[in-house]
């Protein structure tokens, strides 16, 4: 049984925004390696996989700053079904003169964009995804500082989403950030998944009693910002 054409999820179908070379790199190869395994797997089931090499079906990542690119110039937003993100976990106060200049030129596009100025970084990709998910039946989830959902931020950004008539449709309530990189981040984070219009019948809200624990996931009618 030759199952190379019922494979339905490729390399190719995966488009990223890298903002350094040496990242992107990392990503294709690991990338590459799940491909493999999963290829693997495949001929342990069906007694044959896809030939994968040479190195044809790769991922497309685009080198350059993701709040500068035009996303639909990376892949039209009407081809697009998710959109996945860890974007830096930068604080207000600690935002170079450019990442400010980010912030300005992503929200001054956006209906509803006001009191932006005290946002944290990660807040300028919920501008971006919200331009770009618009009318579409894109779903997004973001890992974001927490801080972004607390307080002021949330105040502001939460009827952003609701100006744009965007609802969220599952989040992680704060839990510790854990990576296996050396020198990763010691933070606490997030998790919201939003979509124009709330693509998801049911609202799934995971709470975390123990933040370096395992979640206990509970249903809702709504979620709103302070999840």
């Amino acid at each position: 049984l030759d199952v190379s054409n019922m494979v339905r999820v490729r390399l190719s179908h995966f488009y990223g925004i890298e903002v350094e070379e040496w990242p992107a790199r990392i990503a294709e190869t690991a990338m590459f390696l799940v491909d493999q395994q999963a290829n693997h797997e495949l001929a342990i089931t069906f007694g044959n996989a896809p030939d994968r090499l040479p190195i044809m079906n790769a991922v497309n990542i685009t080198i350059g700053n993701a709040l500068r690119i035009d996303w639909e110039s990376v892949l039209p937003s009407r081809e697009c079904s998710y959109i996945v993100g860890n974007p830096p976990f930068i604080g207000m106060a600690m935002l170079s003169q450019e990442q400010q200049e980010d912030n300005r030129l992503v929200f001054e596009k956006l209906e509803g964009g006001s009191r932006t100025g005290r946002f944290d970084y990660v807040a300028c990709w919920y501008a971006k995804a919200i331009a770009y998910m618009k009318g579409h039946r894109t779903q997004a989830a973001l890992v974001s500082t927490n801080s972004i959902v607390q307080g002021e931020q949330a105040r502001a950004l939460g009827p952003l989403l609701d100006h744009n008539q965007f609802s969220i449709d599952f989040a992680h309530r704060t839990f510790a950030w854990r990576s296996e990189a050396p020198g990763a981040a010691n933070v606490h984070v997030v998790i919201v998944g939003f979509s124009h219009l709330g693509q998801a019948k049911t609202k799934r809200l995971f709470d975390y009693p123990d933040p370096k624990g395992e979640p206990i996931e509970r249903r809702a009618k709504n979620i709103n910002l302070y999840l």
